[in-house]
């Protein structure tokens, strides 16, 4: 698969293939920017829903960071069947 684009999915609970990380990305340079971001919606900031997202999504974050060895990150998911490859012999 020399060249092929495979995409990249990140955890949503309405998928219908269990989300596994396949890929954790270090975000930690553009951190406090996408925390700026969920605090520009009322959803995140507690305005619609008692669930505290905001704390939510930066805790996740920082659990990814941890399993990736980073401050924090973003954990991502190939398309599934992605990382099968077929192949003839072993070495």
């Amino acid at each position: 698969m020399a060249g092929a684009t495979v995409l990249k999915h990140t955890q949503a609970g309405h998928q219908a293939v269990i989300w596994r990380a396949d890929v954790y990305l270090d975000a930690t340079d553009v951190w406090d920017d996408y925390l700026a971001m969920l605090h520009a919606h009322a959803l995140t900031r507690g305005g619609i829903s008692s669930f505290r997202y905001f704390d939510y999504y930066d805790a996740l974050g920082t659990t990814r960071g941890c399993l990736g060895g980073f401050t924090k990150a973003v954990a991502l998911m190939m398309t599934p069947g992605a990382w099968v490859r077929r192949v003839d012999y072993l070495l």
